[in-house]
């Protein structure tokens, strides 16, 4: 029998642009390489990293009480937001390391 380890993933790819700019025909050209792998339009990063300052969304499912609750936090804790992005950077490289599919690169 033989077994194939997959190597490690090397690198995340963001393509970032404006709608309707051409970045999904980019993200499905790139992602045809044998080394390369996405999913569709993913952005999960953005998800948990963006304040809703910094990201506009199509409809905001009550991000005020999630504002109150971390500016709550924030008070009890003042290096939280530090902390948040470092167990966020964690979480993000398992979960791309997982859809990787063991290519090389994975496009957010």
């Amino acid at each position: 029998m033989h077994v194939v380890v997959p190597l490690p993933m090397e690198s995340v790819v963001f393509i970032i642009s404006p709608p309707r700019s051409g970045s999904t025909l980019l993200q499905r050209l790139l992602a045809s390489h044998k080394e390369i792998t996405s999913l569709s339009e993913i952005s999960l990063l953005l998800r948990f990293l963006g304040e809703p300052s910094d990201v506009i969304r199509y409809a905001d499912y009550r991000e005020t009480n999630i504002e109150i609750a971390k500016s709550d936090i924030r008070d009890v804790w003042p290096d939280f937001d530090n902390s948040y992005r470092q167990q966020i950077c964690g979480l993000m490289e398992h979960i791309y390391e997982r859809l990787s599919e063991g290519k090389k690169i994975f496009i957010d």
